[in-house]
């Protein structure tokens, strides 16, 4: 299948010109102005957190994955798996994998998150991925179905035919398949107010207007008048996100199901007020069928990637901050895995404060990113995407961060046991030691 030539980096890793020339091949005489494409967005206010500067002819991809897509070329950043970039050789031995992204095994995944809350529990690694494109890709998918109020299932990321499928590809395919979906069920339609100057006389004549309209064409009347139409607010955002996908390289396997979706939405309008159709939609009961819809439409249309984009107009990006993705996997499945072992899991909580000003009103709020309790237990734990390979490479703002944690916890609650916990995701390192935080209640990290 044609599909748009793709340079795959990981995230932290450096490239330049002469690695787009070798992706385009035949076609390198297009290497200088996607390159110039490039510098004019990392250029513009703000996207420096995505790409930096190495130097003038080197750029450096930052902790953001997904996709950037610049003139018929696109470059999709993956997660940094086993510390280390995506090399040249990974990228010839993807092309000759034919691994599908495989389904998570969401039973034993659970059962291994119950073993690794137990102390003193030495879990087998995993085995080593063959093909590390695959699996940096299977790594992004299992963690964007886990984002909260995102549109990303499961069912339809193991339903892909192959890992080799562009993510922009990918998204849309998922999407189109969602509005397939929605024909078959039946789009809704509401009755629209509707004023225009016809050639006969229908609902309710506006005389300011028609006396503005008609002083010499006197057969015409401008009325208004209810009409049961597909032109409502949520079929507006989805014929605008239709409309995005047309300035968008596709393979054609996307762009017909594309044509073929477009056509059904003919008489819809795009929209022109997007935050007046998502609050239109987000208040109409008739809708609920649209919500994982909208959902997808809120994310191409706001460039809601978790946080704010701006580029120039010949360029798309869909990017995540890949802490938060990291952090909210680790969330759902704590909570998934340990909804029936009597235990509570908080998320983001924000109970204690860090001090008091001098009117005794709390001030500096702490907000673990998970907090695990059960029977006597208060379990912290803090996610940290980061690459390390010995003891010495934790650093010591994380430690400052988790002894605050601790000590505020234990001194709240001295009748419980406290711990807490630095997650961070698999790689090859050297053993490192469970530390104690020294205190009037040391606690263990």
């Amino acid at each position: 299948m044609k599909t748009t030539p793709t340079l795959y980096l990981a995230e932290h890793q450096e490239f330049n010109q002469a690695d787009i020339e070798e992706r385009l091949g035949e076609k390198k005489e297009k290497t200088p102005k996607i390159w110039e494409a490039l510098l004019d967005f990392a250029h513009q206010e703000g996207n420096h957190a995505f790409l930096r500067f190495k130097n003038k002819h080197t750029l450096k991809t930052q902790n953001y994955v997904g996709l950037i897509q610049v003139q018929g070329f696109c470059i999709e950043i993956l997660p940094k798996i086993c510390g280390r970039d995506l090399k040249r050789e990974d990228f010839k031995k993807h092309c000759d994998c034919k691994m599908k992204i495989p389904r998570l095994d969401r039973a034993k995944f659970q059962d291994q998150v119950k073993e690794f809350i137990r102390p003193q529990t030495n879990l087998e690694p995993p085995q080593k991925p063959d093909c590390s494109l695959c699996h940096a890709k299977q790594v992004l998918y299992n963690c964007l179905v886990t984002l909260k109020d995102a549109p990303f299932k499961q069912s339809q990321f193991s339903q892909l035919s192959s890992a080799h499928l562009p993510l922009l590809d990918v998204f849309i395919q998922m999407f189109l398949e969602e509005c397939t979906q929605l024909i078959k069920r039946g789009l809704k339609r509401d009755y629209l107010s509707v004023s225009e100057n016809r050639p006969f006389l229908k609902g309710k004549l506006e005389f300011a207007n028609h006396l503005k309209a008609n002083m010499i064409h006197k057969e015409r009347f401008y009325t208004s008048s209810d009409e049961y139409s597909l032109n409502v607010a949520p079929n507006r955002l989805i014929k605008a996100t239709l409309t995005l996908f047309k300035t968008l390289a596709l393979s054609p396997k996307s762009q017909e199901a594309l044509n073929s979706t477009s056509f059904v939405f003919d008489e819809v309008c795009p929209s022109q007020n997007l935050e007046a159709d998502f609050a239109k939609s987000a208040h109409a009961s008739r809708f609920k069928e649209y919500e994982n819809l909208l959902a997808w439409c809120d994310l191409f249309l706001r460039k809601k990637s978790l946080t704010p984009y701006s580029g120039a107009s010949h360029a798309y990006a869909l990017l995540f901050p890949m802490e938060r993705l990291f952090e909210s996997f680790v969330g759902f499945w704590l909570k998934r895995s340990l909804e029936n072992e009597n235990a509570r899991v908080c998320l983001q909580e924000q109970r204690k404060f860090l001090a008091k000003n001098k009117n005794s009103q709390s001030c500096f709020p702490m907000r673990p990113d998970i907090v695990l309790r059960q029977g006597s237990t208060i379990t912290i734990v803090d996610t940290k995407w980061k690459t390390i390979h010995t003891q010495q490479d934790i650093t010591h703002a994380d430690l400052y961060q988790m002894w605050a944690y601790a000590s505020k916890y234990a001194t709240c609650a001295p009748t419980k046991k406290v711990s807490v916990w630095l997650v961070y995701p698999h790689q090859e390192t050297q053993e490192i030691q469970t530390l104690r935080l020294s205190g009037r209640n040391p606690t263990r990290l």
